[in-house]
């Protein structure tokens, strides 16, 4: 947790905004309750979905 809690605070990340950005990632693609997990992924190209979720600002 502390881990988190710093990079919250070096990019001026609220707990809300990540409870914001949980919440929404959750309902889009699920939760980790069932402990059921991707071990690989092989993909010869990135859509445009993809590529746009790499450059949101909170990712940098």
């Amino acid at each position: 947790m502390e881990v988190i809690f710093t990079i919250m605070k070096v990019k001026n990340i609220s707990i809300e905004k990540v409870e914001e950005i949980r919440k929404i990632k959750n309902s889009k693609k699920g939760k980790f309750e069932n402990k059921v997990y991707l071990i690989d992924v092989e993909q010869d190209k990135i859509d445009e979905r993809e590529e746009q979720e790499m450059k949101k600002e909170w990712r940098k």
